[in-house]
């Protein structure tokens, strides 16, 4: 007798039976649904199943963007490179300019040892206020310095006015502002002592300082500075006399060395833009004119005293 082995009929899918797709498997349903509503039913199922597609589509994209923002950050290496560079470029453009500026200032200086003369030098004074100053109470600034003495009948107030207003438009100038300090030391010590000073200077400039000593100190820094003075008695009275003297600015860079001296025939202008070049390391051969020593050696009449 033959075995024959029973295998059950499979149900015939019948084409009037609208599949839909749910987590990749295939249902279909239980009846068949009419010839009139199928078109709408397979177009409901299809848009259904478009949507759950794009909302996942979108959720996947969201979640990845999010994951990408918590892992780099607002700052990435490419930024911090291009900061970097930028940074790099400044700094080195600016080291440049400092070395340039550096060049020139040592050049000036250079040019100005050149057949200069010996102008300048220790000095211990008393200031207007009583106090001891020597030369080495000014380092590390200019000295805009004047000889004269405050019973000069014009000459004196004439150049006191000039130097107030370059020191006036110096400390208007970021750049040069409070760098120079000028100072008026007296030729007629017997006259002007410290509280003759502070009451004639403060007509004048609430910087400007007076310096006075023995009449041995200011013989001696006058002829270090080669400053020209001589006592003319009037009459019989020897208290009452006048002081002949050379009208020069002097300017002493930081160090407390000779940089250059401006005569009467220079304008506040003119001072005021020499200096300013000096402070800046802007000045050249072109910044000493005739009225001033620049690299040309000068000779003064011999140091005479009262």
């Amino acid at each position: 007798m033959a075995w024959v082995r029973f295998v059950p009929a499979l149900p015939k899918i019948s084409t009037d039976m609208p599949f839909v797709s749910c987590s990749k498997r295939l249902f279909h349903s239980q009846a068949p649904l009419s010839s009139s509503l199928r078109p709408a039913a397979s177009r409901q199922f299809l848009r259904q199943g478009l949507l759950q597609s794009q909302h996942r589509t979108f959720s996947q994209n969201a979640a990845k963007s999010r994951k990408s923002f918590r892992t780099r950050g607002p700052i990435t290496w490419t930024s911090v490179g291009a900061l970097c560079v930028v940074g790099g470029g400044c700094l080195y453009y600016y080291s440049l300019k400092e070395q340039e500026r550096y060049e020139r200032m040592t050049a000036t200086k250079l040019e100005q040892g050149l057949g200069k003369p010996t102008i300048g030098g220790p000095f211990r004074l008393v200031d207007h206020n009583g106090q001891m100053k020597t030369n080495d109470s000014f380092k590390g600034k200019w000295m805009l310095i004047y000889f004269g003495f405050t019973y000069c009948p014009d000459i004196c107030p004439n150049e006191l006015m000039r130097m107030a207003d370059v020191v006036t438009r110096l400390d208007a100038n970021p750049e040069t502002a409070y760098k120079v300090e000028p100072l008026l030391i007296t030729i007629d010590p017997e006259r002007d002592g410290p509280n003759q000073l502070k009451d004639y200077l403060s007509d004048w400039h609430p910087r400007m300082l007076g310096l006075t000593g023995t009449p041995g100190d200011i013989r001696d820094v006058c002829k270090a500075y080669r400053v020209y003075f001589n006592k003319a008695v009037l009459g019989s009275d020897p208290t009452e006399y006048l002081i002949d003297h050379s009208i020069m600015f002097y300017l002493m860079d930081p160090d407390g060395e000779f940089a250059d001296y401006f005569g009467k025939s220079l304008t506040p202008d003119e001072i005021h833009d020499k200096i300013t070049k000096y402070i800046t390391g802007t000045a050249d051969a072109s910044t000493h004119s005739d009225s001033s020593i620049g690299t040309k050696e000068v000779v003064l009449p011999e140091t005479t005293g009262a």
